[in-house]
């Protein structure tokens, strides 16, 4: 009975005594945790912030080990209703109620850093870091957090795999998210971002990102983050290579030299695994007018045949196909949006089919590793697609880059947007024009930068 009483006085506290204000503050590399144990054969429990090179230290000697509170943190204070300066600590096995709800409302944030993250501020360490998913509902790997006290976003990988997206774009686990897809996100809330990440799917993910010790050595000199920091590193972005919802790249499936596919219906979840050649050869799929997004692993074809029309089709999306490949796709899909297409070989087979000079598509990304992309696959893509308004372009190039922007330039008139990642293969004695020269095209130019520069090639990217 008379443990049941103490145990009933230590959970409460005067209103005195009640918190009132924080006077201990919770930085990103301290974690809060509660330590219980026996002083001079009492129980005991105190509140105090570990920082993160600690953790594993405290954890370790908490069993049938006597220790010193101060070596492992600091004790957490507050204000109480008196004005008077308090530590979080006290008798009995649990703290008061009162505290509990206090310490879980203002030190609740997990620390935004582990042990092996370093916290030494060197050099710069700002990378922008671009992703380009296979279908929107792709997981890129990482988990994103909000770390209240200091109000900042970072991330975590899910699975630090080189298959991961998130790896191969050189995201790191702790890194702060500084701009996503071009717009400052520092001072959005956790829901606002999570709400921007949902809510454009369609784009590329592009975030440019720095270290904690960066980000930190910023925010105490109380230096601005800005897109034209000479410091930023421009990585390669990335292609998924698979049509999966998950964020590490599986291999495409193939059944007796067919490939298949996965199609979402519109206004439903349900996903079908269809052959390729269904979804444009078959004369049963015009039986499907409610297919509006197609999403195709490998088109690997000796020739060309025409394929069934598809009127319903607004967005294809192909892993890996031929230059050959795109006028079909487009002569086929005379309502097409939006067309996604890694090209992953060339060719030089000319479709002779008939493609309206007029073709409404909105959006095209072209991506290319490897395989160079030359004047004339472009040109005789861009001729079929006046109506381009967003552009993506990635490849090995081995003319002008500039006068490739002025051909594009001349060709879509209602491009507004264009982002790329252009390897200019052309030796410093051949180079005729620069960067300010490029930007004078037109102001969809002007967001690109020379990243790159040495006596055989040029890289370009978009800022």
């Amino acid at each position: 009975m008379a443990k049941i009483y103490e145990k009933l006085q230590n959970s409460l506290i005067s209103y005195e005594d009640w918190p009132k204000a924080m006077v201990t503050e919770q930085t990103f590399s301290k974690a809060a945790h509660i330590i219980r144990g026996q002083d001079r054969g009492r129980a005991v429990w105190y509140y105090i912030l570990v920082p993160v090179n600690n953790i594993v230290d405290l954890k370790a000697k908490l069993i049938n080990t006597t220790i010193h509170v101060t070596d492992f943190g600091l004790v957490i204070k507050y204000l109480n209703n008196r004005d008077e300066i308090k530590q979080m600590s006290g008798t009995g096995t649990d703290p008061p109620v009162i505290i509990q709800r206090w310490v879980a409302k203002h030190y609740s944030s997990p620390a935004a850093a582990d042990e092996n993250t370093n916290l030494k501020y060197i050099k710069d360490d700002i990378r922008l870091c671009t992703i380009q998913r296979a279908i929107p509902q792709q997981l890129i790997g990482v988990h994103f957090h909000y770390f209240a006290p200091q109000r900042f976003h970072y991330m975590k990988l899910i699975d630090d795999l080189p298959s991961s997206l998130a790896h191969r774009a050189g995201l790191k686990s702790y890194d702060r998210i500084i701009f996503f897809n071009d717009k400052n996100i520092e001072n959005e809330t956790d829901e606002q971002f999570r709400h921007r990440f949902n809510t454009e799917r369609h784009l590329p993910v592009q975030m440019l990102v720095c270290s904690p010790a960066t980000y930190a050595h910023y925010k105490a000199n109380k230096k601005i983050f800005h897109c034209n920091l000479r410091t930023i590193r421009y990585l390669k972005p990335v292609y998924a290579t698979s049509t999966s919802d998950s964020y590490a790249d599986t291999p495409a499936i193939y059944v007796d030299k067919e490939s298949f596919c996965a199609v979402q219906w519109e206004n439903s979840n349900i996903v079908s695994t269809v052959s390729q050649s269904a979804i444009f050869k078959s004369p049963e799929f015009t039986n499907f007018p409610s297919l509006r997004h197609v999403n195709l692993c490998r088109i690997d074809e000796s020739d060309c045949h025409p394929w069934t029309m598809s009127p319903s089709l607004q967005f294809v999306s192909v892993l890996s196909c031929k230059p050959a490949t795109i006028p079909i796709i487009l002569a086929s899909c005379p309502n097409l949006y939006h067309l996604q297409v890694h090209l992953s070989r060339t060719n030089n087979n000319n479709a002779t089919l008939y493609i309206p000079l007029n073709h409404p598509l909105r959006r095209l990304t072209l991506w290319s590793d490897y395989t160079e992309l030359t004047f004339n696959i472009i040109d005789n893509i861009v001729t079929y697609t006046p109506n381009i308004e967003y552009l993506y372009l990635q490849t090995i190039y081995r003319m002008s880059f500039v006068d490739l922007a002025r051909n594009l330039f001349n060709r879509l008139h209602r491009l507004s947007q264009f982002g790329c990642y252009i390897q200019e293969m052309l030796t410093e004695n051949d180079r005729t024009t620069d960067l300010t020269t490029l930007h004078q095209v037109h102001s969809c130019f002007e967001r690109i930068q020379c990243i790159e520069e040495n006596d055989e090639f040029r890289i370009f990217a978009t800022k």
